[in-house]
């Protein structure tokens, strides 16, 4: 993926990449989610936004609104969607997206049929960070 700059510099840029989300913030129903995002963004317009395409085979469109952080393409969504999985039913509860520089980092907040809570993310997401600590709060 080319860099922030770089893709300012074409005025629009948009992916579709896949991210396997293995680090257990929260454990709980599985080990693993696979993940396939996109995005669409529109430099000059500072406009665009990122899909959550599907999660583990089962296709959902679910759409992510942009986080207004300077110099970053940063994208959540906060709406509660029941999936049905493979290893059972969940409601998504949040979805978040970071795309800064070259590196891609996601991570999903949802509970199961029993109201278990389970975070999974990317191994380079940082539930350290004030914004991240937030998602995993609940914030």
């Amino acid at each position: 993926m080319a860099s922030l700059e770089t893709r300012q510099r074409l005025g629009l840029a948009s992916e579709t990449f896949p991210l396997t989300l293995d680090k257990q913030v929260k454990p709980g129903l599985t080990d693993s989610l696979a993940c396939r995002f996109s995005y669409i963004w529109d430099f000059p317009r500072n406009m665009g936004h990122a899909t959550l395409i599907s999660v583990d085979g089962v296709e959902l469109d679910l759409i992510m609104n942009p986080l207004g952080i300077a110099k970053q393409l940063d994208f959540m969504n906060t709406d509660k969607t029941p999936v049905n999985l493979p290893f059972g039913k969940i409601i998504i509860e949040r979805v978040i997206l970071d795309l800064v520089d070259s590196e891609r980092r996601a991570a999903v907040r949802f509970m199961g049929e029993h109201g278990e809570l389970e975070i999974l993310a990317t191994q380079n997401w940082d539930e350290e960070s004030e914004a991240n600590a937030a998602f995993v709060k609940g914030a």
